[in-house]
């Protein structure tokens, strides 16, 4: 008589927290800071500055969607 074998899953991947994005929030992307200055439901103005403290910078338009994309592998500056 075999014994019964039950098949296990493999345990799930590992999901990093959801971020929750607000206005003024500066990021880290490599040597470039990121900083949100509008936040509307679809859509993100930042400002990329080379510096956390610079008042130049250029702004950008995009979607929430693509601003979550450009933030993959940049860390959250806590001020």
């Amino acid at each position: 008589m075999r014994p019964n074998i039950i098949a296990r899953e493999p345990p799930l991947p590992h999901k990093p927290p959801m971020i929750q994005l607000a206005q003024n929030q500066l990021w880290k992307q490599g040597d470039r800071y990121l900083r949100i200055v509008v936040w509307e439901r679809l859509a993100i103005r930042y400002k990329e500055t080379e510096s956390p403290a610079a008042a130049e910078g250029t702004l950008h338009d995009v979607t929430k969607k693509e601003f979550c994309r450009l933030l993959k592998g940049a860390e959250l500056v806590e001020e």
